[in-house]
């Protein structure tokens, strides 16, 4: 488990509980380079939080090459959909999650289709030099024209 997020504390107590402290670690915070280490080299990327407003860790799991796993609330349902790019559950059903655990291991076409939208929905989130260079011409024409309207001055700027 990656992170130190609010719940670390319950889950080492439940996994103190039940006793699979031998097959669970509690990684803490890493850096980018250890947390996409550990991305790659895993199978599925499960999060079931009562709530995220977009969750970069989805994008940041999409581009590791992963399904997702992810309950159906909050701002990645906005760019993951059951089925297509990702499994998604009700909040709070832990079965539901199990089984979509299960499905993504025995059912390798779904797997696969996962994978491979997951790999390709990502690239649309790339920015693209050509539509960022374009944002930041305009940009500073807006501050330069802001600007010399403020104090009356010439607005010849040529960002071409």
């Amino acid at each position: 488990i990656i992170g130190d997020g609010p719940e670390k504390g319950y889950l080492e107590s439940v996994v103190a509980e039940e006793k699979v402290h031998d097959r669970i670690s509690f990684l803490g915070y890493l850096d980018d380079s250890n947390k996409f280490r550990y991305l790659k080299s895993s199978d599925i990327f499960a999060l079931t939080s009562l709530h995220e407003g977009f969750g970069i860790v989805f994008m940041e799991a999409m581009h590791s090459g992963l399904p997702i796993i992810c309950t159906n609330h909050g701002g990645q349902v906005d760019f993951l959909k059951h089925n297509a790019n990702a499994v998604l559950i009700d909040v709070g059903d832990a079965e539901k999650c199990a089984e979509g655990i299960v499905e993504l291991y025995k059912n390798e076409k779904l797997y696969k289709k996962i994978v491979s939208a997951n790999k390709k929905r990502i690239k649309e989130f790339y920015l693209h030099i050509p539509f960022f260079t374009i944002y930041i011409k305009l940009l500073i024409y807006t501050i330069v024209y802001r600007y010399s309207k403020l104090h009356h001055q010439s607005t010849d700027v040529d960002l071409m």
